[in-house]
């Protein structure tokens, strides 16, 4: 990786594991991705961002395909645990794990990660506020079976 400097690396990772993913090679795409959040130091005070949450996300839904959904869930959050940067404070954070993790009734987990990214990221986001809404109307009536 000695090609790669230190402002593109933590992206070059993501991208890389992602295809390590995508080929079906999954103990390398996880070795991979968790190298990303080292390497990533493009939020606002110099430390992991946007990058760590993609590459978490990635990492969460590989544990999903699993069937480890509290490992998912683990993922999710830690993906929440990052600097704004010009990217995330903008655009706000992914959905996409968030919804799969709904889908597997993990209402708790998926709460507190929409909970940090509206409070923290894009106030406005609107399909995060959908995400969240959903996970709180299907706790409830989980609640009440």
């Amino acid at each position: 990786m000695s090609c790669v400097d230190g402002t593109t690396k933590s992206t070059f990772l993501m991208d890389y594991g992602s295809c390590m993913r995508k080929a079906g090679k999954i103990p390398e795409a996880k070795s991979i991705l968790m190298q990303v959040r080292p390497c990533d130091h493009e939020g606002f005070e110099g430390g992991p961002a946007d990058v760590t949450t993609a590459a978490e996300n990635i990492l969460g839904q590989i544990a999903l395909d699993e069937g480890n959904v509290r490992e998912a869930c683990n993922y999710l959050l830690s993906s929440s645990n990052v600097q704004r940067c010009c990217h995330n404070s903008t655009l706000g954070l992914p959905a996409n794990l968030a919804k799969m993790l709904l889908k597997q009734g993990q209402y708790d987990c998926v709460i507190k990660y929409c909970r940090i990214a509206l409070s923290k990221f894009a106030h406005g986001e609107n399909e995060m506020k959908s995400v969240l809404q959903q996970a709180i109307s299907e706790k409830r009536a989980y609640a009440k079976r």
